[in-house]
């Protein structure tokens, strides 16, 4: 289990299965970025992904919704703890993904932060071309949320950014 900022927490499926960890800890909020895992912990406000470890799946589509909870969570004071079954990279690719969005940093910033906290950090690399796609649709959702001097998210125009990138290398692809 690793400490990444504060109250964000990412690890392998063993320690969602911790209930002393649980409590020690506070924890309120469990993000899975894993299909098929179990729900161990009662009283805890669990989301689940509907996602399997292989480069060709699509964990881009997933960056808005784990965002929203993460942010959810951490600005009400709560903690969240973010696993897969390994920890290494469906649950890092959500983590780093977040880290980027909330920070204004670049995939590999991110990255590098989120692995010096969970050496087992090692997104496939699929996620990592997603993360990397992501990190344009960031990088422009920062520059002009600073032009509008908005300080409140706006996961509306993070989303719009994302559906726009996807279009733009879609059709770089066909020609």
């Amino acid at each position: 289990m690793s400490l990444i900022i504060e109250n964000l927490y990412l690890s392998p499926v063993t320690v969602a299965k911790d209930e002393k960890f649980f409590r020690t800890n506070q924890v309120t909020h469990v993000l899975i970025a894993a299909k098929g895992l179990k729900q161990y912990q009662k009283g805890v406000k669990y989301h689940q992904l509907d996602l399997v470890d292989n480069p060709g799946a699509n964990i881009a589509k997933y960056f808005i919704e784990t965002i929203k909870f993460i942010d959810e969570a951490l600005s009400m004071g709560h903690r969240v703890l973010v696993h897969c079954v390994g920890g290494v990279s469906r649950s890092s690719s959500v983590v780093i993904a977040y880290i980027m969005f909330k920070l204004a940093l670049t995939f590999e910033k991110a990255f590098d932060l989120v692995k010096e906290r969970h050496e087992r950090t090692n997104p496939n690399p699929g996620f990592a071309s997603q993360l990397k796609l992501f990190e344009v649709c960031v990088l422009e959702y920062h520059k002009q949320m600073k032009s509008e001097e908005k300080e409140e998210i706006n996961l509306k125009l993070l989303e719009a950014l994302i559906i726009e990138n996807i279009k733009r290398i879609t059709k770089k692809e066909k020609e």
